[in-house]
């Protein structure tokens, strides 16, 4: 945890109904965080990684993977406006049908090519927007996007993942790749799949959200431990 989480999660907690004594309430979170903190030092550390797919896993083609989408340049639509304008501006010349079927194609993992190819335009654009764009500015580590949102609101995260929600996209920007429904599951811990295995990839990402951030679970955590 860094050193900028706590104050935070203080103030979350102290914000919550179970909080009646503020004025000790900092001498008791700070004693359970030390005491927290050092049994998860000990613990063994994961990486989103530890959570993914084998790459040659026929997850992807069985639960994800769909027809290919025919090239459309959105004509008029607010999102082709916003997209125009965000490629010209990164000074990236926005890709035609075919650079996208050759960049699908080009996928570290050709399942997951197939599942690039079989996503709406808009989406097909936005993962590569931040690929070229991650390339070009040669910036290190990977990041996170969520492709379902607005180029102009989309803010790629670096070295940890963002909230997932039931309509999340997250696209591994220097892997290449989409993270499924089953994996943000594991990523939360429910690793235990036979519960949603019948259905489709869409409805066990729609089970892996709202996710809460781990600010405020830590918070509600705390504040249950302490006052309790």
């Amino acid at each position: 945890m860094d050193v900028f989480a706590r104050p935070r999660i203080y103030m979350m907690c102290v914000r919550t109904t179970l909080v009646t004594d503020p004025e000790h309430f900092a001498d008791r979170i700070e004693a359970f965080f030390t005491k927290y903190l050092a049994s998860f030092a000990r613990g063994p550390g994961f990486e989103i990684t530890d959570f993914l797919l084998p790459a040659m896993s026929p997850y992807w083609d069985e639960k994800c993977v769909g027809p290919e989408r025919p090239y459309h340049s959105g004509g008029d639509a607010e999102w082709a406006r916003d997209h125009t304008e965000a490629f010209a501006d990164a000074k990236i010349p926005r890709p035609s049908g075919d650079t996208l079927k050759t960049f699908g194609m080009s996928l570290p993992i050709p399942a997951q090519g197939r599942w690039f190819l079989s996503r709406p335009v808009r989406e097909q654009e936005m993962a590569y927007f931040w690929s070229m764009k991650y390339e070009k500015e040669k910036t290190g580590g990977e990041a996170f996007v969520d492709v379902s949102q607005s180029i102009k609101r989309a803010a790629p995260m670096k070295g940890q993942i963002g909230c997932f929600t039931s309509e999340t996209w997250t696209w591994m920007i220097k892997a290449r790749r989409f993270i499924s429904g089953r994996e943000r599951l594991a990523i939360q811990g429910m690793s235990k799949y036979s519960q949603v295995e019948g259905n489709s990839d869409d409805l066990a990402g729609n089970f892996a959200g709202n996710a809460f951030s781990a600010p405020c679970c830590m918070a509600a955590t705390a504040a249950c431990f302490v006052c309790a």
